[in-house]
């Protein structure tokens, strides 16, 4: 999951940040002594099956509890909003048949695919790769016999925006 992103300085800031908050937490519950005062009530009961039955006070679990939610959140957001590339492009026939839902699928991401519209154009995206990873783009006419495909490569610009187009040739009769 971490080697599609690079961390900005305020999210390595906040997951060291979220590390240290944890260790103190974590040392300040490991080296209190169980205080119980049940008349103010400012023990917390926190059952951790690592260390048996542990009471301890509001000090010891809110480092622990911020500093998880540094690391977590950060974590939680990279997962949701994976870094992509958009690509679109069009889809047609030299005979002039209409390019209305046909198939295009972007290769290694094989679970990334979509359906032309009524003017052969399409828009999708794709997980970004490695650096000089290449992608190949399958375009398949559903239902066609014989079957018409073709592969080929999805072309980058500068801004990262990537292409694919493609005009079937005639058919043969």
């Amino acid at each position: 999951m971490w080697h599609y992103w690079l961390p900005s300085a305020e999210v390595t800031a906040a997951l060291m940040l979220g590390f240290i908050l944890v260790v103190v937490g974590l040392l300040l519950l490991l080296k209190q002594q169980v205080m119980v005062d049940h008349t103010t009530g400012n023990v917390i009961d926190i059952k951790l099956n690592a260390f048996g039955h542990l009471q301890t006070r509001w000090v010891g679990v809110v480092p622990l509890l911020i500093g998880a939610l540094f690391i977590g959140v950060p974590a939680w957001k990279n997962y949701e909003t994976q870094p992509t590339l958009p690509v679109s492009g069009r889809l047609g026939f030299a005979d002039g048949r209409s390019a209305s839902e046909l198939f295009l699928g972007v290769i290694p991401t094989s679970t990334h695919a979509t359906l032309t519209l009524a003017d052969g154009t399409y828009k999708l995206r794709v997980p970004r790769g490695g650096k000089g990873e290449t992608y190949q783009a399958v375009a398949l006419v559903p239902n066609s016999s014989p079957p018409e495909s073709v592969v080929g490569v999805v072309k980058f610009d500068a801004d990262g925006q990537g292409t694919f187009d493609y005009t079937f040739p005639r058919r043969s009769r």
